[in-house]
């Protein structure tokens, strides 16, 4: 019952606000104030405010808000405590309308010039707190999936707030402004830094340097209920956290549930923006209960220049909405790669709602990396703007109502539909897996039914669009010799290559599609859809997150009725025995759009818009200027 309430009330607070950060919550206990004024020493009230946030973090209880005024706060806050319902949560807010900055970085103002553009900064061990970002490299939790840049620290160097690139040698940074060098000297107890500032005096600007590992982050494995509104967290010095190990970031849950993150920017993390993956403390995850596990909201947040995620999750992702986000320039300066490196990246979820997100071309990697084991994920309305990459699930999975740009592939996964989409894609591809095996659960459960080798099957295709490939272009590839190292139990089945995936594999379909700009249908499929050599011109301009589209249409859109995509016409998949459902186990409807406009249900269009029309259709389809901080009114 609790389940169903968290659901239906995240549900309805979006329906009815959208963007808008809800603000007007009635609080039950006290309200704490920070403020640059303040004092530790004080009470905390609105005259008498504290210094820190930490300060506040220590006493507060369930129903509390603890409110940050204005200006730059560098602290490590650890919530001591969560709330205990949705009713009695503890509140971290940044003061309406208030610009409020934590930072994991300190400013350092003691270079020397060292030669050169080349500056020195000498600074105890103790400065760190035991924690030293220049002594730990990337890999220091693990190294797990990790393939370049391992000898990378945690640290870094930020000008003005732009940050520098890591040199392996002195030398180099003597040569390339905008580098950085380190040595830790266990024997002296220091750590020596050098940078090369180009023409700039860095004791002059604003220069900065990592120092802290997370920037909110509980110590405890049990903190739930807390709500993180409205701040810009910046220059987090995480380590890589692969789904085998500790996953921290800027932001990291650390094993707690019903979390809500909204309208804050998280900016240079080092690896990830925000966790609800693997705690420091990991439970086995056939322990995870669903209802005391995940729950999270993560929606209208702005995620720039994290260096493996925007948001990351394996196993402790479950239950969780992410909604109206903007995530931007995702491993923007590729110091290193690895198998774990996407916009978001999920392991091992049940009922995950990816909706209304912009992930557009400024990554540098993968737009959604749903890897492995996960089940009744979701989604919708969103704008991608580079791969998109479903590997090892059964499912099910809908894909509806997005717009699609740069690479679809599927390795090994199965029950996937998509549906209502605007599909501008350079390539799909299809890779079997069959040497690895995932689970799969008890609807809306954790608990496992079995792990079973995972295959390319009941993929369908309805209702879409395609402008630059069409279906008659899937093939099945051979995975590489080096992703094939797991040991088999049992004899894989016969892998056809070369073919085409939905015709070689159970339960495939493509129907009621439109196919323009010379995209071919597919050859065995796709009974009731059209193609036409119509040139829809399609323009996709994004001005700094705000994204328009812009096409035309001919009279062919209008001539397809296909069908309307639920629950029962998708029906059940094998071998899961599953529907593709809501999070709370009601029938799915794609009646609306990707403006949340209804569509008519005895003929409810192709593609993501509800009211094509011939000729010139333009849409705004994201505002950045709506979510964040800035939405924190």
């Amino acid at each position: 019952m609790k389940r169903k309430y968290f659901v239906l009330l995240s549900l309805m607070l979006y329906a009815l606000f959208g963007h808008s950060c809800i603000t007007s919550t009635s609080y039950t206990g006290t309200e704490y104030h920070v403020a640059k004024t303040g004092n530790d020493s004080n009470s905390g009230s609105a005259d008498s405010p504290f210094l820190t946030i930490s300060a506040a973090a220590r006493i507060a209880q369930p129903g509390d808000v603890i409110t940050v005024h204005e200006g730059i706060y560098r602290e490590y806050v650890n919530p001591l405590r969560g709330g205990n319902s949705e009713e009695e949560r503890i509140v971290y807010r940044a003061a309406p309308g208030e610009k409020v900055f934590i930072k994991g970085s300190e400013q350092i103002t003691t270079w020397i010039k060292d030669g050169g553009n080349t500056w020195k900064v000498e600074l105890p061990n103790s400065f760190f707190n035991n924690e030293n970002p220049y002594a730990r490299t990337l890999g220091w939790v693990s190294e797990n999936w990790l393939m370049t840049g391992e000898w990378t620290h945690c640290g870094d160097v930020y000008l003005n707030g732009e940050a520098f690139y890591e040199k392996r040698r002195l030398d180099e940074v003597r040569k390339e402004k905008n580098s950085w060098y380190t040595e830790v000297d266990s024997v002296a107890s220091v750590t020596r830094i050098w940078a090369n500032f180009g023409d700039f005096d860095p004791n002059k600007e604003l220069t900065e340097i990592n120092v802290r590992e997370s920037i909110i982050s509980p110590i405890d494995t049990n903190v739930n209920y807390i709500t993180i509104r409205g701040f810009t967290i910046m220059h987090s010095a995480n380590g890589w956290g692969p789904p085998s190990a500790y996953q921290g970031a800027a932001i990291s849950t650390n094993g707690g549930h019903h979390w809500i993150v909204e309208n804050c920017e998280v900016i240079n993390a080092k690896t990830c923006g925000f966790s609800m993956g693997n705690p420091r403390i990991r439970r086995h995850r056939s322990t995870l209960d669903y209802d005391h596990v995940g729950q999270h909201i993560i929606r209208n947040n702005i995620f720039r220049r994290c260096g493996q995620c925007a948001i990351v999750g394996a196993g402790y992702n479950t239950g969780t909405y992410i909604l109206g986000n903007f995530i931007g320039e995702t491993a923007y300066r590729l110091e290193f790669t690895g198998h774990e490196i996407a916009g978001i990246k999920f392991h091992n979820a049940v009922d995950i709602v990816i909706e209304n997100n912009y992930i557009g071309n400024s990554n540098k990697v993968r737009a959604i990396w749903i890897d492995f084991g996960n089940q009744n994920i979701r989604l919708s309305r969103n704008i991608i703007g580079v791969q998109l990459f479903i590997e090892m699930n059964h499912g099910p999975i809908l894909i509806d109502n997005n717009i699609l740009e740069g690479v679809y592939i599927n390795r090994g996964s199965g029950a996937i539909t998509l549906s209502h989409n605007l599909i501008n894609m350079n390539n799909f591809r299809y890779t079997h897996d069959p040497y690895r095996k995932s689970a799969f659960y008890k609807a809306h459960t954790r608990e496992t039914v079995m792990r079973e080798l995972s295959f390319i099957r009941d993929e369908r295709w309805y209702n879409n669009i395609f402008i630059k490939k069409g279906l008659d272009s899937l093939r099945v590839n051979q995975p590489g010799s080096a992703d094939i190292q797991v040991t088999r139990t049992t004899p894989p089945p016969a892998i056809h290559l070369g073919v085409d995936p939905l015709v070689t594999n159970y339960g495939c379909d493509a129907d009621y599609n439109l196919y323009l700009n010379g995209t071919k249908k597919h050859d065995t499929f796709d009974e009731n859809s059209i193609v036409s050599s119509f040139n829809p011109e399609f323009s996709f301009r994004d001005d700094d997150g705000n994204v328009t589209v812009s096409f035309l249409m001919n009279e062919d859109a209008l001539n397809i009725r296909g069908p309307l995509i639920t629950t029962e016409y998708l029906g059940i998949y094998d071998p899961m025995k599953l529907q593709m459902e809501n999070n709370d186990g009601t029938p799915i409807i794609v009646d609306i759009d990707i403006l949340k406009r209804s569509r008519n249900k005895d003929n409810p269009g192709v593609g993501p818009f509800a009211d094509l029309k011939v000729g010139q259709n333009s849409y705004t389809v994201f505002s950045i200027d709506a979510i964040g901080p800035q939405g924190n009114k």
